[in-house]
């Protein structure tokens, strides 16, 4: 069974894809990435057109991942503090809800992604990456000045998604379907 794993933002939405051998109950990351979008530099541009475009390009490019797959887990944004992030969350929402469309979706909390990669529900964003990274090496993960770079958040965040997912009881029973459907 093959798995898409959504970490999703405006800015910058992280993904990767599994395979995961029901038998063995064993996750095997095919590949991985963040999908980054930035505002237009022509001033010119309404803002809510290039809001528009830059869906677009997230909505594509999820799409694009999700018909490669048989089941989707997200992590669903929750609460933000300004007016500009509602606006952004809700775009991310609309994104997803476009791979829903396509794909069985498994809806992840940001405190089950925390959980599946730390055991803590308090983990900060630099343990998580550092968790991700150890785990799955081979993934293309960002290089910065100092090392590994902070933008590395999504596409960790992306892999605890992933293995949250593994443990939702909804992918167990979506399994029990799977395996009926294929004999």
């Amino acid at each position: 069974m093959k798995v898409l794993a959504i970490d999703p933002s405006f800015t910058n939405t992280g993904w990767c894809i599994a395979r995961y051998d029901l038998a063995e109950r064993s996750v095997d990351i095919l590949e991985g990435g963040l999908i980054s979008t930035e505002k237009a530099a022509v001033k010119t541009i309404r803002r809510s057109s290039d809001d528009l475009r830059r869906a677009k390009e997230i909505s594509r490019a999820l799409s694009k991942r999700a018909e490669q797959v048989d089941m989707v887990f997200a992590e669903i944004p929750t609460g933000t503090q300004s007016a500009r992030a509602s606006w952004a969350l809700g775009i991310a929402l609309g994104c997803l809800a476009n791979v829903a469309l396509r794909s069985p979706m498994i809806e992840i909390t940001p405190t089950m992604t925390k959980l599946a990669a730390t055991g803590r529900k308090d983990a900060t964003k630099e343990e998580i990456i550092t968790w991700a990274i150890a785990k799955y090496p081979h993934l293309p993960w960002i290089k910065g000045r100092k090392g590994i770079s902070p933008r590395n958040e999504h596409m960790a965040d992306s892999v605890g998604v992933l293995h949250a997912g593994f443990d939702h009881e909804d992918f167990w029973e979506y399994c029990a379907i799977f395996a009926k459907a294929r004999r």
